[in-house]
């Protein structure tokens, strides 16, 4: 993964099932995330200007779902996090952990997707309220 993107090279490991990156804009991360069913990469915005501000900054980047989907060229689950003051952009890949035969295919797809949304992200993140905050 570090010949392709830099986003985690001074991320440790750890024991969780996830690793987070920063984005270099307060409130928004990276995440891997692996499970027994899947392996997943995230786009992950958490306590920027409280729920309302996050609320904003979400809708601003779901008004432009079909631009960013399709240079993604991935499919996105968008996912509000009901009940928390969090919001993400999920894309979901075959996986389990826990099964050695999966970890090519899973890492692949997991790389591949990270770099997609590195690559993607940030000009819409301009145009959202977090960006216009961030550029001050």
């Amino acid at each position: 993964m570090n010949e392709k993107t830099a986003l985690f090279q001074g991320v440790n490991p750890t024991k969780d099932n996830w690793l987070a990156a920063g984005s270099g804009i307060g409130g928004i991360s990276y995440l891997l995330r692996v499970t027994r069913n899947f392996g997943r990469t995230e786009f992950y915005l958490y306590k920027y200007g409280g729920e309302e501000g996050l609320r904003a900054a979400f809708h601003e980047l779901h008004s432009m779902k079909s631009q960013i989907e399709n240079e993604l060229g991935l499919p996105v689950i968008w996912d509000e996090m009901e009940g928390t003051n969090s919001y993400r952009m999920v894309i979901d890949g075959p996986g389990n952990i826990f099964d050695p035969d999966q970890w090519d295919a899973m890492i692949e797809h997991m790389v591949e997707s990270i770099v997609a949304l590195e690559r993607v992200m940030p000009p819409f993140i301009e145009q959202t309220s977090i960006g216009r905050r961030s550029s001050r």
